[in-house]
């Protein structure tokens, strides 16, 4: 079975890294941390399953994030 590969957008860096262990107890998540709208563009390649992500970036705010992706 494949794994679900799940992308989160978070720059608050406790919150992003407790979400990341919280879904990683899950062993058909592959979880992956960005805390850039940026950083995940550059990753859609990868071809996440779910994106969850913050509202409030550092460099994008998430619905202009979401309309690019």
């Amino acid at each position: 079975m494949a794994l679900l590969k799940i992308f989160l957008i978070e720059d608050d860096a406790f919150y992003g890294e407790a979400l990341k262990y919280h879904l990683k107890l899950n062993p058909d998540f592959d979880v992956h941390l960005f805390k850039t709208g940026k950083e995940c563009l550059t990753n859609l390649y990868q071809k996440p399953d779910i994106i969850c992500l913050d509202f409030g970036l550092p460099d994008i705010t998430g619905d202009k994030l979401m309309e690019k992706i």
